[in-house]
């Protein structure tokens, strides 16, 4: 592992988050600065960091709620901060080769872990304590019949 940290920020559930477009544009700016202060204390690394690649960067969303939301959602509530990583990479997001981005759920105070490695370091993947599982299909419904 080269870089494992927690930045302390209250995230939203991404897409689904009903908002103006300039709170949106002022939260994400907020969000990428205090990312990108965070990211400056590892900057000793950062050229071991660039030439191991490729790389895993794993992002953690931690919320205190009691469901995890859905999986995208948490792609759409980190966007801000997966942008600020890849300006601290100089590796655009887009070069899925360089870097690979996953994402994850986590129980606790709000903030989002950080965790870079090589290609073949990868992290097991948090469980999400008390979630229920999954209901089973209902049988029995017959097709959605549209009126005309």
């Amino acid at each position: 592992m080269i870089v494992d940290l927690v930045i302390p920020q209250r995230t939203t559930t991404g897409l689904n988050a009903r908002e103006h477009r300039f709170e949106r544009s002022q939260r994400v700016a907020i969000e990428r600065g205090r990312t990108a202060v965070y990211l400056a204390s590892v900057r000793l690394g950062l050229h071991l960091l660039r030439a191991s690649t490729p790389l895993v960067v794993t992002l953690t969303r931690i919320s205190p709620g009691h469901v995890p939301p859905d999986d995208d959602n948490v792609v759409g509530g980190l966007k801000g901060i997966r942008d600020e990583i890849a300006k601290w990479l100089g590796i655009d997001d887009r070069f899925h080769r360089l870097v690979r981005y996953r994402y994850q759920s986590a129980h606790g105070e709000w903030g989002v872990r950080v965790q870079i490695c090589r290609g073949g370091e990868e992290f097991p993947l948090v469980e999400w304590p008390g979630h229920p599982k999954p209901e089973p299909e209902r049988k029995g419904f017959g097709p959605i019949r549209r009126r005309a």
